[in-house]
């Protein structure tokens, strides 16, 4: 595929290989900009300004993003917690918020109860005092992100995950505007992805742009910061990674959780609670071991406790 830019340079001439811009069945992938020459020309409106050795320049606002940041760095053990609510109805919803009430004030909602119940569901939650982190993956042209995203803002969420390049992040940025929420986060590298899949699309491997999983997804987050994202999404071995070299300032969120003794399901990169928070998270997402939990409080309970003490000896 020799997909053109706006300039008529085609994606080689980009330094992107062939394929890159092909959508997956798995709903990854949309799009990638170039680190060094798309994003140099597709600049929005949104200026920019030097900031420290990593980074050469980033959207007016970033100089901020600490101090705003603060209060979700020091959050304690069991706000930590995310608890995924996918599933199909309000009603299933409301029973694991029901079970996890005085433990749980986090919540995901995703696109499965999102396309269910909508932004409705999503201010409800909200109004009865949770935090909630949308999970959208969001990625479509800048305009359309912009729009969203200020529509998302009047809402009071807390969390935001967008799945493009450059542009997207940089059209989230303005779309929020001077509001501190939602924190914008880029999505790496999905936790049921592994270097396989990488290869398949020729990111990997001998016609791939990248020697290796961990150098595609440290460009992502390099990519992602430097556009304005408040954090990133990470799982697995990544987290550390990330951490390292980006320093203490990006939110990381991880998902692909599985407490010690329960199933991977369908992620290839999980971890368990004490090795994200030991690696560098700072949230954990939660579905399936809270949800199909005999006793979901408890299990709630177990994950905050394994927060608790990571989090002790990372500190």
């Amino acid at each position: 595929m020799r997909a053109e830019g706006g300039n008529g340079s085609t994606n080689e001439e980009l330094g992107e290989p062939d394929g890159f811009r092909e959508c997956l069945s798995r709903d990854i992938f949309r799009e990638f900009d170039n680190p060094t020459a798309r994003d140099d020309r597709r600049i929005s409106s949104v200026s920019r300004i030097p900031l420290r050795v990593h980074y050469p320049v980033i959207p007016v606002g970033a100089e901020r993003m600490s101090i705003e940041r603060m209060s979700m760095k020091h959050a304690n053990p069991a706000e930590r917690l995310i608890v995924a609510l996918d599933v199909s109805t309000k009603a299933e919803a409301q029973r694991i918020v029901g079970s996890c009430d005085g433990l749980v004030t986090f919540y995901k909602v995703g696109f499965q109860l999102f396309i269910a119940e909508g932004m409705a569901y999503v201010r409800e939650l909200i109004e009865r005092g949770n935090k909630v982190f949308l999970d959208l993956k969001m990625d479509d042209v800048e305009e359309t992100i912009t729009s969203a995203v200020r529509e998302i803002t009047r809402s009071n969420v807390h969390l935001l995950t967008l799945h493009g390049g450059g542009a997207t992040a940089r059209a989230a940025v303005a779309g929020r505007g001077a509001s501190e929420f939602p924190k914008v986060l880029s999505v790496t590298l999905l936790s049921s992805l592994d270097g396989q899949d990488l290869i398949d699309v020729q990111i990997l491997g001998p016609k791939g742009r990248f020697p290796s999983l961990m150098e595609y997804v440290l460009w992502r987050a390099d990519q992602a910061v430097q556009a304005g994202c408040d954090g990133l999404i990470a799982s697995g071995e990544t987290i550390g990674e990330i951490r390292k070299r980006l320093g203490p300032d990006p939110l990381i969120i991880s998902p692909g959780i599985r407490p010690s003794g329960t199933t991977a399901d369908d992620h290839k990169r999980a971890a368990t609670p004490a090795e994200a928070i030991a690696a560098g998270a700072d949230y954990l997402v939660v579905g399936r071991p809270i949800r199909n939990a005999a006793d979901p409080a408890e299990m709630a309970r177990r994950i905050i406790g394994d927060i608790e003490q990571a989090y002790q000896t990372r500190t």
